[in-house]
C-alpha cells in the first residue's frame, strides 16, 4: 500500500486501474474492482505486487504463531497473511532481511489466491485473455523484480 505504482511506472494518474491494500490482502471488493477492471475495462494484465520491510509481512510474521493486533481487523488481515508467510519461514526459520523472502511469498500466494476465488479471472486467464504476475518494489533501491 505504500508503494504508488503511477510513479514506480511512469504512468500519468488514470492510466492504471490501481487497488492497494496493506499486504496484498483480498477481500470481497478487492477481488470484485479486479474482475471490473478485466472484464469491463479491458485490463489485460494484472500484477500483484509486493514490497520490502512491508509492514503487514511483518505483522504477520510476529504473529505467525499466535498474537493479538489489538483489534479484530488487523488479526484478520494477517491471519490471510499466514498460509504464505508460513510457508517461506519453514524452509529459513528465520525471517530474511527487510522481509523480501516473505513478501515474494506472500505476493505470489494472493495471485494465487486471486484466481482460486475468482471464477472470472480463471477463466480470463485460461483462455489467454488476461495474465497474472508478480513483483517486488525494493524501498531501498527503487528497483522493482518481476517473476
Amino acid at each position: 500500500s505504500r508503494v504508488p505504482p503511477e510513479v514506480v511506472f511512469d504512468q500519468k494518474l488514470g492510466e492504471l486501474f490501481v487497488v492497494r491494500t496493506a499486504g496484498e490482502t483480498l477481500d470481497p471488493g478487492v477481488i470484485g474492482s479486479i474482475e471490473y477492471a478485466a472484464s469491463h475495462l479491458g485490463a489485460r494484465l494484472i500484477l500483484v505486487m509486493g514490497h520490502t520491510s512491508c509492514g503487514a509481512v511483518r505483522a504477520a510474521v510476529e504473529t505467525i504463531n499466535g498474537g493479538d493486533l489489538g483489534s479484530e481487523n488487523l488479526n484478520h488481515l494477517v491471519a490471510d497473511l499466514h498460509p504464505h508467510i508460513r510457508e517461506a519461514l519453514s524452509q529459513a526459520g528465520a525471517p530474511s532481511k527487510d522481509l523480501a523472502r516473505e513478501s515474494w511469498a506472500n505476493a505470489k500466494g494472493v495471485a494465487d489466491d486471486l484466481l482460486k476465488r475468482s471464477p472470472i479471472l480463471k477463466k480470463a486467464v485460461e483462455s489467454g485473455n488476461v495474465k497474472v504476475h508478480t513483483a517486488l518494489y525494493h524501498l531501498d533501491s527503487g528497483q522493482v523484480h518481476f517473476e
